[in-house]
């Protein structure tokens, strides 16, 4: 896929730079110098099918390059399957992972897990901080043989499966839940690839952006353009929800402007509030706030405004905030646009 053009300003095209356009060709779109070797590192493992880990903040597409590293290697004509140990309960992810076996007799049944299941291909273990302890070792043992024991049997089960995982949390991070958990990462996966936030690759924000306006445009049939001012504010934001949430933001604009030049750059500040992190100061401000002549309702409703903004801002997404707060996203995303709209 070409990327033509960065964006249109007073009606010219500006075109990109042949560096720029060799750094967007191919499936990774950067032209930052960490995440190129980032990238190198990932893809040698992945020919050599050594067993990797991705450490990245949510919306870096961790799980992408889990699949692109599947993509290069032997078993890409494989089974590729993942397993969310975020999502699933504790109580089940013994029987997910290692299969199940019930009863006896005629009354035996056997369910496969997902290490079975993927026998000769790919399993990505996501958010691997997650995985409950009590299974370390059975893992490692699986590591170390190539065989399980499904859930309720004694039978031993052989299964050639390249383990791939994906985390949220850096080593340093993973300190806090204890070093047994950091010692299981580091045997679990002996290479460990990096992927930086958008924040600190600024330099990457214009060809993800054209890359994504493309996309975007071939889904809907359409030829929007990038105007200059707008443009400009798509290279200031931090991006806190990194390549997930410009992506998004791209994928909005094209589908809801009915200019082909998307120009105003208020369209930032609205597509984008949904993962405005909430500064001490705003926070301080409510405290202070507190004896003032305010209705209990308005009071509620502010400090849930408050709790909404620091969940957003500590999960990453607005989704993973909703099940933190065990509430639906649709109905969390409906108060946060009453709380705009009441700014």
């Amino acid at each position: 896929m070409k990327l033509t053009a960065v964006y249109t300003d007073n009606g010219k095209t500006v075109a990109l730079t042949p560096a720029a356009c060799e750094y967007a060709e191919g499936p990774v779109v950067t032209c930052s110098r960490r995440m190129r070797e980032q990238i190198a590192l990932l893809e040698d493992a992945a020919l050599a099918e050594q067993r990797v880990i991705i450490f990245g903040e949510p919306g870096t597409q961790k799980q992408w390059y889990a699949e692109y590293a599947h993509g290069l290697s032997g078993r890409k004509d494989r089974p590729y399957m993942r397993f969310d140990c975020a999502a699933t309960p504790a109580y089940r992810c013994e029987e997910v992972l290692f299969g199940a076996t019930r009863g006896s007799g005629f009354d035996r049944w056997d369910q496969k897990g997902l290490l079975e299941a993927a026998d000769g291909g790919t399993l990505l273990l996501d958010e691997i901080s997650a995985l409950p302890m009590f299974l370390y070792e059975k893992v490692e043992r699986f590591l170390e043989t190539g065989t399980m024991v499904r859930q309720g049997s004694r039978e031993e089960i052989s299964s050639d499966v390249r383990l791939l995982a994906t985390c949220s949390k850096d080593l340093r991070d993973l300190v806090s839940r204890g070093a047994e958990t950091v010692a299981f990462v580091q045997r679990l996966a002996p290479i460990h690839i990096h992927i930086p936030p958008l924040r600190e690759r600024p330099e990457d924000v214009a060809l993800l952006t054209l890359r994504y306006l493309q996309e975007a445009n071939l889904r809907s049939g359409s030829e929007k353009r990038m105007g200059s001012a707008l443009f400009r504010e798509i290279l200031a934001y931090s991006w806190p929800g990194n390549e997930r949430e410009l992506r998004n933001f791209v994928a909005q604009l094209v589908m809801t402007a009915e200019e082909d030049v998307l120009e105003d750059p208020s369209m930032i500040r609205s597509a984008a509030q949904l993962s405005a992190p909430v500064q001490a100061e705003e926070v301080q401000e409510w405290g202070d706030d507190m004896g003032s002549e305010k209705s209990l309702k308005e009071m509620v409703r502010e400090y849930e405004t408050m709790l909404i903004y620091q969940s957003i801002r500590k999960y990453g997404s607005l989704r993973k905030a909703a099940k933190a707060l065990q509430i639906a996203p649709s109905a969390l995303s409906r108060k946060l646009s009453a709380a705009r709209e009441k700014e």
